[in-house]
C-alpha cells in the first residue's frame, strides 16, 4: 500500500524489501526520487505511541541510510506529529540526508485525493461512490495523458534528433600518410555523440582566409569512423610557411563547426598538437576566420589531438 502511494507522489524505482514480513535487512523498500536514492521506512501502530517512541524507530531507521549508501529517507507513520515534532525528526537525521515524513494527517490527504481511491478500495476496502468513480477515472484519464504526451514529446525530440543529427559533432583526426610527402596526411572524421550526421561538406583553412560555407565535398551520412584524403579536401601548400593553428570548418544539417589543431614544426614538417571544436552560431558563418577564433567559448571539446 505505500510503495503505491508514493509511486503517486513521484517515487520511481520502489523495491519492497519483504511486504509480507521477513528480514528486511535494514529497511523496508528503497526507491528512486528526482535521480535520489531513498530509504523507505514504515511504522504502523494498531494504538498511539507516544512520539518518544516515534523517534527511537526513526533514529534507527536513519542508520540504514548510510548502510544502503543512499541519500535520504521517507518515513511512514501512522501517528500524529506536530510541526515542532517534525522538525525535531528532521534534525535528528544525517546532516546531509533529505527526510520526507508522511504522517497521519498527510498520509489522509493521500488518501482523499482520487487517483488512491482504488488503493484505498484496495487495502482498506472503503468502497467508492458513483461520485468517486467519476473523479477516479477522470483524474487517471488525466495523468495517463500527461504520461502520453510526455513520452511522446521524448520520442518526437528523438526522432527530430535522429533526423538533423541532434547534438552530435564531427571531429578530424590528422595520420601521416605512409606513401605521401612529409606534410600530407590522412583524415578520420569521427562522429561524436548519439545520432548520425548529415549532408557533410567540409574544407581546411589556414586562420587567416575568411569564413564561407562551401561545398567543397560531401559525405554521405556517418555515425562512425570514416577515412578520407585530406589533400582531396583541400591541399595543404607545401611551399607556404606553416601557421600556429591550422583550422577545419565543417557543414552539417545540424549546424556549422570549426576544429582548431594546433601545430608542433619539426625541420621542413609540422605534426598536429592540440585540438578545440567549436559550434559556429549562424551571424558568423562570414565572418573571418582568425578574428572569430578569439570570440569562440565553450568548446565542445578541448584536449590531445
Amino acid at each position: 500500500m505505500c510503495a503505491q502511494l508514493l509511486a503517486l507522489e513521484g517515487y520511481r524505482s520502489i523495491d519492497p524489501s519483504h511486504p509480507l514480513g521477513g528480514s528486511d535487512g535494514g529497511k523496508d523498500a528503497l526507491a528512486n526520487f528526482e535521480g535520489e536514492k531513498r530509504v523507505i521506512a514504515v511504522s504502523f501502530n494498531i494504538e498511539t505511541i507516544s512520539f518518544a517512541a516515534v523517534k527511537g524507530k526513526f533514529l534507527d531507521e536513519c542508520e540504514n541510510i548510510e548502510r544502503n549508501d543512499a541519500q535520504g529517507i521517507a518515513f511512514l507513520t501512522n501517528q500524529k506529529l506536530t510541526v515542532g515534532e517534525r522538525e525535531k525528526l528532521e534534525a535528528l537525521s544525517p546532516s546531509d540526508a533529505t527526510v520526507d515524513i508522511y504522517h497521519l494527517e498527510r498520509l489522509r490527504l493521500l488518501f482523499d485525493d482520487p487517483r488512491s481511491y482504488g488503493i484505498r478500495l484496495e487495502f482498506l476496502g472503503i468502497e467508492m461512490s458513483k461520485a468517486d468513480q467519476v473523479a477516479f477515472f477522470a483524474c487517471n484519464s488525466k495523468d495517463q495523458l500527461v504520461r502520453f504526451n510526455a513520452a511522446l514529446a521524448t520520442q518526437n525530440t528523438y526522432l527530430t534528433n535522429l533526423i538533423t543529427g541532434g547534438d552530435s559533432y564531427p571531429r578530424v583526426v590528422f595520420r601521416p600518410r605512409q606513401d605521401a610527402g612529409p606534410n600530407e596526411w590522412t583524415g578520420w572524421l569521427r562522429c561524436v555523440g548519439q545520432f548520425p550526421l548529415y549532408d557533410l561538406c567540409i574544407r581546411q583553412f589556414f586562420p587567416d582566409v575568411i569564413l564561407r560555407e562551401t561545398e567543397k565535398r560531401v559525405l554521405h551520412p556517418i555515425h562512425e569512423t570514416v577515412e578520407f584524403n585530406v589533400n582531396q579536401v583541400s591541399p595543404l601548400n607545401a611551399t607556404r610557411e606553416p601557421e600556429e593553428s591550422l583550422c577545419i570548418v565543417t557543414k552539417a544539417r545540424n549546424g556549422m563547426f570549426v576544429q582548431r589543431t594546433t601545430l608542433i614544426t619539426g625541420g621542413s614538417s609540422y605534426f598536429p598538437d592540440r585540438t578545440e571544436i567549436f559550434r559556429i552560431a549562424p551571424r558568423d558563418r562570414h565572418a573571418k576566420l582568425d578574428e572569430l577564433l578569439d570570440t569562440l567559448t565553450n568548446p565542445l571539446y578541448e584536449g590531445d589531438h
